[in-house]
């Protein structure tokens, strides 16, 4: 493109001063290839890997690592390293609570983390109870929106081990109590809503209960139809 010239001379500069680097020209006026985005990850990855090493070699306690960690294990987790995303995840939860308490934000999403990473391994029993944990954390912090979504992703995967058992019931007030944050949070047409919506169809189905679930796929159409461009 336009300024290749100016990314190669910045590329330059860096390599005399013993950082390399990689200058990309993206062609914008094509779509973005699948070669380009690998290479994109790649140096996502490179810069949490150096982050963790560099700030952990000069502080084990920094308390950005916990950032920086929680991205490597969720890249790996991506790649379904399950081995590799848990060990970091753990990491990064002990440092944000060393830094920001136990009852924090970033505590509560971390440990979430880590219940859907025992869930997408199979472990119903653990990932249950860390989901658990989860919720009553972000009950204990201000009613925000990144607490109400947090907690209606969290009420969501419970409310599924009780559909999952056929405890509808208790599923279905779990559902609803996560649809209701939810509207708290983003309103009553925000595609976040879909998860949840989707979910309630579904149990309406399974009890036979169709004008209910009914009602419940016209939302769902509803939505999906305003976010089409």
């Amino acid at each position: 493109g336009p300024i290749a010239a100016i990314g190669l001379e910045i590329g330059a500069a860096l390599d005399a001063h013993g950082i390399a680097s990689t200058v990309e020209d993206p062609r914008w006026i094509l779509l973005v290839s699948a070669d380009l985005a690998a290479l994109a990850e790649e140096f996502e990855l490179v810069v949490h890997r150096q982050a963790v090493e560099h700030r952990g070699a000069a502080n084990p306690q920094d308390p950005a690592l916990a950032g920086h960690l929680n991205e490597l294990a969720l890249w790996h987790w991506q790649r379904k390293e399950y081995e590799q995303a848990r060990p970091l995840l753990e990491q990064a939860l002990e440092l944000a609570r060393q830094h920001q308490g136990d009852v924090s934000l970033p505590v509560a999403h971390m440990t979430s983390n880590l219940a859907q990473l025992e869930g997408v391994q199979g472990h119903e029993s653990p990932s249950k109870t860390l989901h658990q944990q989860a919720l009553a954390l972000f009950e204990q912090l201000p009613r925000e929106e990144p607490v109400l979504l947090g907690q209606a992703q969290t009420l969501n995967f419970l409310a599924g081990f009780d559909y999952r058992k056929r405890r509808f019931g208790e599923a279905e007030a779990q559902f609803l109590q996560a649809l209701n944050l939810l509207e708290q949070a983003v309103g009553t047409d925000d595609e976040r809503l879909l998860p949840v919506l989707e979910n309630l169809e579904t149990l309406k189905i399974s009890q036979g209960r169709s004008s209910e679930a009914a009602q419940y796929r016209r939302r769902v159409e509803r939505i999906k139809e305003a976010q089409k461009p």
